[in-house]
């Protein structure tokens, strides 16, 4: 099933530390939506060619 999510949000910090964050999976439960749960994926900063898996509340789970 293919999935396509889009959202904006305007963020007061330097683009470098925000992009820190975005990439840091294991910290995704401390700002992403309650609907949206990181299960497993890398440990460290996400990179090109990882794999994880993500809750997205009562629907099938979003493999990426």
């Amino acid at each position: 099933m293919a999935v396509i999510a889009a959202a904006e949000q305007t963020v007061d910090a330097p683009l470098g530390r925000v992009f820190e964050q975005f990439i840091d999976f294991s910290g995704w439960d401390l700002w992403m939506p309650p609907i949206m749960r990181p299960i497993s994926g890398p440990s460290g900063p996400l990179r090109e060619g990882d794999r994880l898996l993500v809750s997205l509340g009562n629907r099938p789970r979003l493999r990426s």
